[in-house]
This record gives structure tokens, C-alpha cells and sequence, in this order.
């Protein structure tokens, strides 16, 4: 389904998740997406993003970007690996003024080295 087009009823889920994903959202899509989440939430529903910071590629050769990671669960640990074209830049900030922007407010998060968690809620 395409993310900008949600076909369910407003106000349907508690939960909307977002992991690993907004970085392959082209940057024009990113407001129209967080408008279709912010309309399909139930009020006091969460929309919990967990994504790779992107930095600004400057003078970087580099034609992709991406990192390692590795996620410990209770019964064993992930090692996994995301990378993108090298094309746009995101991090903690854009979509935490992005989420306010469209009436969702920041209930928790967290910046590492390479990603980033947000936890809205919809007032």
C-alpha cells in the first residue's frame, strides 16, 4: 500500500510504526506521509519512528550510505545493515518539527552515533 494513500478509516490504529523505512522516502513524500499516519491514529495513538541518521554528504565521495546494526533481543541478538543513495540528508530534528508540524507531539527519544527514535503521540 502506498504509504501517502492509506486506504483505512480515520482514526483506525493505536499504533503506527515507521522502522527503518523514512530514509527510502523521497523527501518531496515525507509531509504527505506523516499527514496519512497522523490521520489514520486514534487520538492518544502513538507513531514510533526508528530510523538511520543521514548526514549532509558534503565533499564525500561516497556514492551510498549506510551503517552496521545490531539489536539484542531477549532470545538472541540481529545483525543487520541499511543502506541508501547518498542523495538527501535526515536526522532526530527534521522529523521531530515535521511530527509537530501536523499536531503530533514527542512523548520519548533517543540520538545515537547512527540512529534515532521518536515516539508521537497524537493529542
Amino acid at each position: 500500500m502506498d504509504a501517502k494513500d492509506l486506504k483505512f478509516l480515520n482514526e483506525y490504529f493505536d499504533t503506527v510504526t515507521a522502522f527503518f523505512s523514512l530514509m527510502y522516502v523521497p523527501t518531496s513524500d515525507r509531509e504527505i506521509i506523516f499527514k496519512e499516519v497522523y490521520r489514520v491514529l486514534k487520538k492518544g495513538g502513538e507513531f514510533v519512528v526508528w530510523d538511520l541518521i543521514i548526514p549532509e554528504k558534503r565533499d564525500n565521495p561516497k556514492e551510498y550510505y549506510g551503517i552496521s546494526l545490531s539489536i539484542a533481543t531477549a532470545e538472541k541478538k540481529i545483525s543487520t545493515g541499511y543502506a541508501i543513495r547518498w542523495n538527501k540528508q535526515q536526522n532526530y530534528e527534521l522529523y521531530a518539527k515535521l511530527g509537530k508540524k501536523i499536531g503530533l507531539v514527542v512523548k520519548d527519544h533517543y540520538v545515537d552515533e547512527n540512529t534515532f527514535f521518536i515516539r508521537f503521540e497524537k493529542i
